[in-house]
C-alpha cells in the first residue's frame, strides 16, 4: 500500500462522508474543525505537522494566522499538495532532526506506521524540537491501515517518558 493510500485509512475514521481524502470541502471543515480546536486549547504560533499528507491541517492552520509547516516522506504527496500550500511543507521523515523548534508539534496517525526502532527515534525526534506535542495512534489494528506498531496508549506514554516529557 502506498502512503496515499495509508493517509487515506488513516485519515477515513475523521470524516462524516465516505469521501476519500483529497483537498474537498469536507477534509478542509474536518481539518479546519482541529485547527479551530488546536488554536482555542493550545494557542501555538508556530506548528509542524509531522507526516502532513496534502498539507490540510497546514493549510487550515495559515488560514487562522498561524505559522504552520509541514513534512511529509513522500514527494509525490508532497508534490501534490495544493500550490499555496507547497513552499510551507518539505520532504522528509519524522526520524531526521527538523530545522528548528515549534510551539506544537502534531503527529497524527503517522507514528503507528514506522517500526518499533524508527517509533522510537521519531518520538525522540518531536521531543527535541517542541515542548508541546499533538499525538495519535490508533491502539487497534485496523485491516485497512498499514500500522507495523500497533500498540497500547500505556506503550507510547512510556516512550515519551523515556524523553522526560510528560
Amino acid at each position: 500500500m502506498d502512503r496515499a493510500s495509508i493517509i487515506a485509512s488513516a485519515y477515513r475514521h475523521l470524516s462524516d462522508s465516505d469521501a476519500e481524502y483529497g483537498r474537498t470541502a469536507d477534509w478542509l471543515r474536518v481539518f479546519g474543525k482541529i485547527a479551530d480546536r488546536i488554536i482555542s486549547d493550545i494557542n501555538p504560533e508556530t506548528v509542524l505537522d509531522a507526516g502532513c499528507g496534502l498539507g490540510l491541517l497546514v493549510e487550515c492552520m495559515r488560514r487562522r494566522g498561524v505559522q504552520a509547516y509541514g513534512v511529509e516522506p513522500s514527494s509525490e504527496i508532497v508534490h501534490n499538495i495544493h500550490p499555496e500550500i507547497r513552499p510551507y511543507c518539505r520532504v522528509g521523515t519524522i526520524t531526521e532532526p527538523f530545522h528548528r523548534k515549534y510551539d506544537l508539534i502534531v503527529s497524527l496517525e503517522t507514528v503507528g506506521s514506522l517500526s518499533r526502532d524508527q517509533a522510537e527515534l521519531a518520538i525522540a525526534n518531536l521531543c527535541r524540537h517542541s515542548e508541546d506535542i499533538l499525538f495519535s495512534a490508533s491502539p487497534v489494528y485496523h485491516k485497512d491501515l498499514v500500522d507495523f506498531n500497533v500498540q497500547p496508549p500505556e506503550y507510547w506514554a512510556r516512550l515519551f517518558a523515556g524523553q522526560n516529557f510528560f
